[in-house]
């Protein structure tokens, strides 16, 4: 395999970049239950990518993508990434953070019809992409002026259009190819960032 593995920081903005690829994989996975998936040639890679940058005093923008081959390529080759890292999806995020309010806007969807990381995988079984998201939220506003902090409100409103996307794959494209493993008595225990 080839790849790099880059991190940026600036005052106004940091990311990262993870960009790795088999062009010709002729090996044996072996998955997370002891189970094995044969590959027969074909090409394997991971992209992940990520850029948070500060506008302003008050905005800030967030990128995100996530390509991956193919379901297994995670717990082939990255298992850390499946057990610790936040979902693997493409997003575009502004935010605007003043005084006590938060306004957001923002677009999410996986370009991938399959999910690698283990906690989507044994809770929901499916991300959520969201064309778009807008949320606008109110922290602590005083109901008696008189008295700040003696009585306060708390509201968020939301709208947008958000739809879920299933893991299209059979469970043994995931390595868990008798009943036992894919009924869940083969525990995986994720941890979270």
């Amino acid at each position: 395999g080839l790849g790099t593995k880059l991190g940026w920081e600036t005052d106004d903005a940091e990311g990262s970049l993870l960009a790795w690829g088999l062009l010709s994989d002729r090996g044996i996975d072996v998955m997370k239950p002891g189970t094995q998936i044969n590959h027969d040639g074909e090409f394997r890679g991971v992209l992940l990518g990520e850029h948070r940058q500060k506008l302003d005093d008050k905005w800030t923008l967030l990128a995100e993508v996530a390509v991956l081959s193919d379901e297994a390529v995670i717990d082939a080759f990255f298992e850390g990434l499946g057990e610790t890292r936040r979902e693997f999806t493409n997003r575009v995020a502004a935010r605007r953070i003043d005084k006590n309010t938060v306004f957001s806007a923002e677009m999410k969807g996986s370009v991938n019809d399959f999910i690698s990381n283990e906690y989507l995988l044994q809770s929901r079984g499916y991300s959520v992409t969201k064309t778009p998201e807008l949320t606008y939220s109110r922290l602590a506003d005083d109901l008696i002026p008189s008295k700040p902090g003696l009585l306060t409100y708390f509201s968020e409103y939301r709208a947008g259009y958000m739809f879920m996307n299933f893991d299209e794959r059979d469970a043994r494209d995931h390595g868990l190819t008798s009943n036992t493993l894919a009924h869940g008595r083969h525990k995986i225990i994720p941890v979270f960032e």
